[in-house]
């Protein structure tokens, strides 16, 4: 076994924050609330005696993360110090694939920390998206994430306000676009 075999590296994000980007072979634990990250190893099957090496965007959750592991009995814990940001800052372009998520209005930095491009923040969820639609109320274009496009209550619209006024006064549904095909 060579050294490389011998570390399992966990990503302690959330599912929304791992679906940007990841280091390469790290674990995603597919939590939706970091509260979950205990459950997720204690049912993991991780060898208690491996060396773990575990990452977060800046450094805070992992701090918590090795005292979670900790009380399940794992002696060799230790966290990329910074997180992904400092290693992006030193490393752009090797390990880490993808974008980061942060929590600002940047939504995502890429490989060389810079505002993403790819992604914007879905205005009914708050989580990163990429989905571009024509909002079903008012014709307005939008981004929003993928699992709220789905969904009836939320579908094509641009904002809270849309969702609610597309629900409740459907036969006013792009009112705005069939004003203009009169106009």
């Amino acid at each position: 076994e060579n050294e490389k075999d011998e570390v399992v590296i966990i990503d302690t994000r959330n599912r929304y924050e791992t679906a940007l980007g990841m280091f390469e072979g790290a674990v995603d634990p597919k939590i939706d609330h970091f509260s979950e990250f205990p459950e997720f190893v204690a049912q993991s099957g991780i060898p208690k005696d491996k060396k773990v090496l575990m990452y977060c965007t800046g450094g805070i959750r992992c701090e918590k993360a090795i005292l979670d592991m900790g009380r399940l009995g794992y002696k060799n814990v230790y966290q990329l110090d910074g997180g992904i940001l400092r290693y992006l800052e030193q490393y752009p372009h090797q390990k880490f694939a993808g974008e980061c998520f942060v929590f600002d209005n940047r939504v995502a930095v890429d490989q060389n920390l810079l505002a993403t491009r790819n992604w914007k923040l879905c205005p009914h969820c708050g989580q990163p998206g990429q989905e571009e639609i024509s909002c079903d109320f008012c014709s307005e274009p939008a981004v929003v994430c993928a699992e709220c496009l789905k969904t009836k209550a939320r579908g094509k619209t641009c904002s809270h306000d849309c969702a609610y006024k597309a629900v409740h006064h459907p036969s006013r549904v792009k009112v705005h676009e069939k004003e203009m095909a009169l106009g």
